[in-house]
């Protein structure tokens, strides 16, 4: 079996490259370009168009400046001046202003057929109706109940039942996952299906519900019904290009397709290249899937080669997304962060872009830019657990420059650096954090709470330093003073759902049912996944 498999992918190789050979190369929603040629929505005009920095690329090196890795300016997530499309439509769902919702996806849905990028973000903002919980299910119940007639509203909720279908199904192999998982998921799908048939009927042109549509048909193993929505969406849409790179996507190895099936269907589109030159770049993506299965076997250098002939043929961010997975695993992390920011300028509504390119960052030493990439990609899909283990990892050992040196050594020589540096420096609260975990590790715990208080009082907007004032004083069943600290710390960040599941935990283990249910069910309207169990079993008390 193996050998066939390895004539296989030679063939495959064989054939791809040949191939490659022979190819030649007015409302409360404001919109603006920028200087790149990027679209941008905003509940709030903007005075001037949005200026980023120019990137100088030569062979082996580009110019980078600071602000392409910050939130404010890379996906405007603070105050109301959000650029990112998924932020802003989450945040119009949860203060229920439906009307905001279907003016903005009325004017992505208005994309330049010619302009991949802008197709491609009005498919991904559906995206913003999902965050990983069940909290937003009631949210889009009532935005149909109040608008029983308008198709986004169908498809939003659509594409939660799509993505609530894969949590219940989980991330495990076929083999190691429970019949009962499948049946929730097929349940949910067939609840997308519903909503996504309404969802048409009402406007026959929404590219998504046929995009959306494609994906369960195809996931499900029904070709027929995948192509039947394919030749429907084609033609409402004939120029689409996200729709013909759907279909290809399930035509991979991994979904029962081939190279060589790929290859023959990209030809086959060819034929609309006056109308969208854009769909010469399907070509490149048997390219690409050569080069993903070469990666697959750790052939990294092999893979290279096939990498960059796709970039060649097709400028995707796919394409170079992959690329910079793949010079990360040969170690040349300055050209994977070079190929991600390219994927990022192409496609910036991807949560896994600013994930990997956090790694990147992080091997060349930049690690508040990588920090802050992380923190990009939970404010764009809160749901993923490993966004969140990366962000505390962060968070908690590297975020602050020359601290995590500190602490390599023994006790008495950290403890030693990190005095002389609060001499230095005296209002740095994270120094008395990392000093109260040296004195915790020493056993001194008083000393801890001493510091904890002390970054407390300097810096009262960090969750990790109540977090570990929590957990020191939970072991003296100081438990009033737990809960006065989760108050204070509310207070200034009232929409944290894991400082009301701390405070709902505290309250528990002082027996205040009523008040633990409270908090607990704050913490799941707020999206948190661990309090829709906590508050369950608290409820069966």
């Amino acid at each position: 079996m193996e050998v066939l498999m390895k004539n296989k992918l030679n063939l495959w190789i064989f054939i791809v490259a040949s191939f490659s050979i022979s190819l030649e190369v007015s409302s409360e929603i404001h919109k603006w370009t920028d200087d790149k040629g990027r679209i941008h929505y905003s509940d709030k005009a903007k005075n001037s168009k949005i200026t980023h920095e120019s990137n100088k690329t030569s062979k082996n090196t580009r110019i980078i400046k600071n602000e392409r890795y910050s939130n404010k300016n890379l996906i405007g997530v603070h105050g109301e001046n959000s650029d990112n499309v998924i932020i802003l439509l989450r945040k119009y769902l949860q203060q229920k202003h439906y009307a905001k919702i279907t003016r903005l996806l009325t004017k992505l849905s208005r994309f330049d057929v010619k302009d991949i990028r802008q197709e491609l973000a009005f498919i991904r903002s559906f995206n913003a109706f999902y965050n990983g919980s069940y909290s937003y299910k009631s949210l889009l119940d009532r935005w149909i109940i109040q608008s029983p007639n308008n198709a986004f509203a169908y498809l939003a909720r659509a594409n939660y039942f799509y993505h609530l279908a894969w949590k219940y199904r989980g991330s495990r192999y076929a083999q190691n996952t429970k019949k009962n998982q499948f049946n929730s998921m097929e349940s949910q799908f067939k609840n997308s299906e519903k909503d996504i048939i309404k969802a048409l009927e009402l406007n026959p042109k929404n590219i998504f519900g046929y995009y959306l549509g494609m994906s369960i048909a195809a996931v499900n193993g029904n070709s027929q019904l995948s192509d039947e929505y394919l030749e429907k969406g084609l033609r409402n849409n004939p120029f689409s290009f996200e729709l013909r790179e759907r279909l290809l996507y399930f035509k991979v190895p991994k979904w029962g397709g081939s190279v060589q099936e790929i290859s023959d269907i990209a030809n086959q589109f060819q034929h609309r290249i006056n109308q969208n030159a854009n769909l010469l770049i399907l070509k490149s993506i048997a390219i690409r899937v050569v080069a993903d299965i070469l990666y697959g076997q750790k052939k990294y250098d092999k893979a290279s080669l096939f990498y960059d002939q796709a970039i060649e043929k097709g400028k995707y961010y796919l394409n170079y997304f992959n690329r910079g997975k793949n010079s990360y695993k040969r170690k040349k992390y300055r050209n994977a962060l070079m190929d991600y920011d390219t994927a990022i300028d192409l496609n910036p509504n991807d949560a896994d872009l600013y994930y990997y390119r956090s790694f990147a960052l992080t091997q060349l030493k930049q690690y508040k830019k990588g920090y802050k990439d992380i923190r990009s990609a939970i404010l764009i899909d809160p749901g993923k657990p490993k966004y969140i283990k990366r962000s505390n990892y962060l968070r908690n050992s590297i975020v602050t420059p020359g601290i995590n040196n500190a602490l390599e050594g023994a006790t008495s020589k950290k403890l030693e650096t990190i005095n002389a540096t609060i001499v230095k420096k005296p209002n740095n609260a994270v120094l008395y954090f990392y000093r109260a975990k040296i004195f915790l590790k020493a056993n001194k715990t008083e000393s801890a709470l001493n510091d904890l208080q002390r970054a407390i009082k300097l810096d009262p907007s960090r969750f990790e330093f109540h977090l570990l004032n929590d957990q020191i004083l939970i072991k003296k069943n100081r438990v009033d003073e737990i809960i006065n600290g989760w108050t204070k710390y509310l207070k200034i960040k009232p929409n944290d759902r894991r400082a009301y599941l701390e405070r709902a935990g505290t309250y528990f283990h002082k027996r205040d049912i009523k008040n633990a249910l409270s908090d607990a069910k704050k913490a799941m309207e707020l999206g948190s996944e661990s309090a829709v169990i906590f508050y369950n079993r608290l409820k069966m008390l």
